[in-house]
């Protein structure tokens, strides 16, 4: 077994280095969320809301047409936007390089160049809403509720 060049030394550096620095500002390390979520009840869940729910990688939202879900991964470099962003009615922040979306996912401001990953909600008889995180779905998707 022959010795290391400085060359290949110093790439293996460079190289643990920068997926150190992914790791510490949360991109690259998420992969995002998967199987069923349980996200509360539909009566907690008014008009207008938008918020992650707990540490699921999820983000629930409510508008005039119903509920719907969608990933805290942000698109453009997997960080999520739980933990390095701002989750709000008002709107979408990755803090990891600023791509900003719109409350119900879409881009607004880049460097993101696609839209946030919406997921099918589904309600039990109870009111108790689920998120199906394996079952995507169209942006326009909504759970009607009363």
């Amino acid at each position: 077994m022959s010795n290391p060049s400085r060359r290949e030394v110093l790439q293996t550096l460079l190289a643990a280095g920068a997926a150190g620095a992914l790791f510490a500002t949360g991109c690259a390390a998420a992969v995002g969320p998967s199987g069923n979520i349980a996200a509360g009840n539909v009566s907690s869940v008014p008009i207008g809301s938008l918020k992650a729910i707990g540490t699921s990688m999820v983000i629930l939202g409510r508008d005039v047409a119903g509920i719907y879900a969608m990933t805290t991964i942000c698109p453009h470099a997997n960080c999520d936007m739980t933990t390095q962003g701002t989750i709000d009615p008002s709107g979408i922040i990755c803090a990891c390089h600023n791509s900003q979306f719109t409350a119900n996912g879409s881009v607004t401001k880049g460097p993101a160049k696609s839209s946030l990953t919406h997921f099918a909600v589904s309600v039990s008889a109870a009111g108790d809403l689920t998120v199906h995180a394996s079952s995507t779905v169209s942006a326009a998707t909504r759970l009607a509720v009363v």
